[in-house]
């Protein structure tokens, strides 16, 4: 799909990219300011196949370029969105969805990786299911941005994880997070208009093994239920999530890091 394929198609609300039998990917070509869709006022996007970004040129895109995702729309033309992640689109990547208007997202079992801002920018995002699965899925986070990383504008009320989760930087080296800002869940306070007012349940399922340091940092957490089977709550895990009043601790959990719960 050429960036300029849909140029200012204004009417179009409904995209559906069906699987491809051979599982060959869909490559999408970019530029720094356009992607195919960007003027359409698309409130339904079904991905159920792979997606490869290139630049108008056909060259691969580098994740750290300032450029939009093959599914990202101008905010003039935002309006409630429904996103459905098939079984084909196993890699999510820089960008993807991001600048949406879109409130729940389900990532499927199905899904190995996930990039930088795949789903930033977007400050509707309130609910996050990651469905269970006995491989980790691969975080990609920006070591450089912090600030500018997976879900960093959300609204988060609801957060349910069902999946070990690892994290590698932008060479692809093993990260582990050092402050609360580098956290998966963490939210940016002044990119959301409604901080002080949300409140966050966090459901944490049987398959995690590993509450990862500082991962649902500077969150609006009030509930958290951790299932039997969890057995480290990393360092600054729960850090600053000064709503929190109800936690249940499971007899499987063999550690509990520095400052897990730090103002809480």
């Amino acid at each position: 799909i050429r960036y300029d394929a849909f140029k200012y198609c204004t009417a179009l609300k409904r995209l559906t990219l069906e699987p491809s039998l051979t599982k060959t990917p869909l490559i999408v070509y970019l530029s720094v300011g356009g992607a195919p869709f960007y003027y359409s006022p698309l409130e339904y996007i079904h991905v159920n196949r792979q997606v490869v970004e290139r630049d108008r040129f056909g060259n691969d895109m580098a994740d750290d370029v300032e450029r939009v995702g093959p599914f990202c729309i101008s905010e003039k033309k935002q309006h409630p969105q429904e996103i459905i992640i098939g079984e084909q689109l196993e890699k999510i990547t820089y960008k993807m969805f991001a600048t949406g208007f879109y409130t729940t997202v389900t990532i499927p079992a199905t899904v190995r990786s996930i990039g930088i801002c795949a789903f930033g920018l977007n400050k509707k995002l309130n609910t996050i299911v990651i469905e269970e699965s006995t491989e980790p899925i691969q975080i990609q986070r920006n070591i450089t941005y912090p600030r500018h990383n997976t879900f960093s504008s959300s609204s988060f009320t609801s957060i349910t994880l069902n999946r070990e989760i690892s994290y590698i930087d932008t060479e692809g080296n093993d990260f582990i997070p050092t402050s609360a800002d580098e956290g998966l869940f963490s939210i940016v306070e002044e990119w959301v208009p409604n901080f002080d007012e949300l409140e966050c349940t966090v459901n944490i399922g049987a398959k995690v093994k590993n509450i990862l340091p500082y991962m649902f940092g500077l969150v609006q957490v009030k509930t958290v239920n951790i299932a039997d089977g969890v057995e480290t709550i990393g360092k600054g895990a729960f850090y600053e999530c000064g709503k929190l009043t109800s936690i249940s601790i499971p007899g499987t959990v063999k550690s509990i890091g520095n400052d897990a719960f730090f103002e809480c």
